[in-house]
């Protein structure tokens, strides 16, 4: 689990790095050919990090239901993110490193609700769904990298 979350955590600091510099314009662009941006990429990590590793454990979302209809699957930008809501969105890319490392060192992740990703692979365990977390991001960070390139 150690490496899970050292990966957990060097994702979300990649996705952090791929931002920074950017203006909330160009964070909130999407190039053509694509249908949403770098500022949907981080949003949609933080949604579907809270779904496939706390609401599938039986853990109530702290995330506004909002929130989680703006960025879940599927979903694209309907509007521009304002400063208030990309600080929160960054801020949480980081937050949620620290929250998991302390939840699993506290036991707070106890049971898994089977969940068949679209990625034809099933989630049966905590530990599943952190790995496939993990790899979800990396779809999405490799995403938000083509992105930054058109930007530029």
């Amino acid at each position: 689990m150690e490496t899970s979350l050292k990966l957990f955590r060097t994702a979300r600091e990649n996705v952090i790095r791929i931002l920074d510099g950017l203006t909330l314009e160009e964070v909130n662009t999407i190039p053509e050919g694509y249908n949403n941006n770098l500022i949907w990429h981080a949003g949609h990590l933080v949604a579907t990090h809270r779904g496939l590793v706390y609401s599938l454990a039986g853990i109530d979302s702290e995330l506004d239901k909002d929130f989680i209809q703006r960025y879940k699957k599927g979903s694209k930008p309907e509007q521009p993110v304002d400063q208030e809501e990309y600080v929160m969105i960054t801020t949480a890319i980081l937050n949620q490193v620290d929250e998991l490392e302390e939840d699993l060192k506290n036991g707070v992740l106890k049971q898994y609700q089977p969940y068949q990703t679209s990625f034809n692979f099933e989630i049966t365990s905590n530990e599943e769904s952190i790995e496939f977390n993990n790899m979800h991001q990396a779809l999405h960070i490799s995403s938000m990298m083509a992105l930054k390139r058109k930007l530029k």
